[in-house]
């Protein structure tokens, strides 16, 4: 399913956020911090409360679970070699049990807006996923192929025809239950507008904490909570910083080792002198990282 997110359609927002990852990129940092800075949160992710609130009803919270994909155009072949790249292999992110109550209503849903210039295309990266009426194991989440995609994915005749590519322009919501198989594309090679975007979890407000993967409910006293629409105004610097945490801890097993981190660039732009710590968490008067 589709749907808009007003703020998030500001094409000069967007695009500022799209060059502000860049500009995190070429200084060393991970994609995921740009969920330090004030305007994703203001037109990004603030608006999802509205598509979500009324998918879900009864009030609903964004989980912790949040990540940014930077896709790049490869030389050659697929390029998985970096933090923020596609999560190419097929996946389920919950089990059926996990994201649905008694009455086979969605508990939690997933979000994923793409920010770059021209969207998601089959080009630079889209989301792919297998309808329900092709997944022999959809419903069977006690099944061993469950949660095993690849193997269940391997009785599927003519694949190609059976899946779907979520095509969307930048700032519009694409959404499905965590439960449905998908995987994230490769940015082909020689695409001058890769794939950015940002991914969360909602969930309604009376259903039980999400599970994610096959195991049991996740603790996340370790990290930030899940957040009300009410804490938008709230978030400081330390919750957002482990938000970006957060995610290249429980998606370090899309690039193990973290290849293309730099902890030696990262170092060197960590000190911020006193007269511009107001401006962290904020763009600078260009819209884009403050030049320290």
């Amino acid at each position: 399913e589709r749907g808009a997110a007003p703020e998030a359609e500001s094409a000069a927002v967007l695009a500022a956020l799209e060059q502000t990852i860049y500009n995190l990129r070429a200084e060393g940092w991970p994609p995921s911090f740009i969920f330090l800075y004030d305007e994703l949160w203001l037109h990004v992710i603030d608006p999802l409360f509205d598509v979500f609130e009324e998918l879900l009803d009864d009030g609903c919270f964004m989980e912790p679970d949040l990540n940014c994909w930077c896709l790049r155009a490869p030389a050659s072949g697929n390029d998985a070699g970096h933090v923020g790249a596609n999560f190419g292999a097929s996946h389920r992110d919950m089990t059926y049990s996990a994201c649905h109550n008694d009455k086979e209503e969605s508990t939690s849903l997933n979000a994923w807006v793409s920010i770059n210039s021209t969207g998601a295309t089959s080009n630079n990266g889209c989301m792919h996923a297998i309808p329900i009426e092709h997944d022999d194991y959809f419903y069977s989440h006690r099944h061993p192929y469950h949660m095993d995609t690849e193997r269940a994915l391997s009785f599927l005749e003519d694949m190609q025809s059976k899946q779907i590519q979520m095509q969307a322009p930048p700032g519009v919501v694409c959404t499905w239950t965590p439960c449905l198989i998908h995987w994230g594309g490769e940015c082909k090679i020689g695409e001058l507008d890769p794939r950015i975007s940002v991914g969360a979890t909602f969930r309604k407000k009376v259903a039980a904490q999400s599970a994610f993967g096959s195991g049991a409910a996740v603790s996340f006293s370790s990290g930030p909570p899940p957040t009300d629409r009410h804490d938008m105004g709230t978030i400081g610097l330390s919750r957002r910083l482990s938000y970006a945490a957060k995610a290249l801890l429980s998606y370090s097993h899309w690039y193990p080792g973290f290849p293309g981190l730099s902890l030696e660039q990262c170092q060197r732009a960590l000190p911020v002198e006193n007269e511009h710590a107001q401006e962290v968490g904020r763009f600078g008067n260009d819209g884009v990282v403050p030049d320290r």
